[in-house]
């Protein structure tokens, strides 16, 4: 059982990440890269924003 959980929080992830990325149109890796980094550090300050 808790197999199926990770497994799931694990595809979870996954799935958030490539949404994420989804909105760089180039197919660009070093756009797509930075675009990803630009999103985790908005969460990442939205999060420290909320403590």
């Amino acid at each position: 059982m808790r197999n199926i959980v990770n497994t799931l929080t694990y595809c979870l992830v996954v799935a958030v990440l490539l949404l994420s990325c989804s909105s760089v149109t180039s197919n660009d890796p070093n756009a797509v890269l930075q675009e990803f980094f630009e999103h985790l550090a908005k969460k990442i300050l939205m999060g420290r924003a909320n403590m």
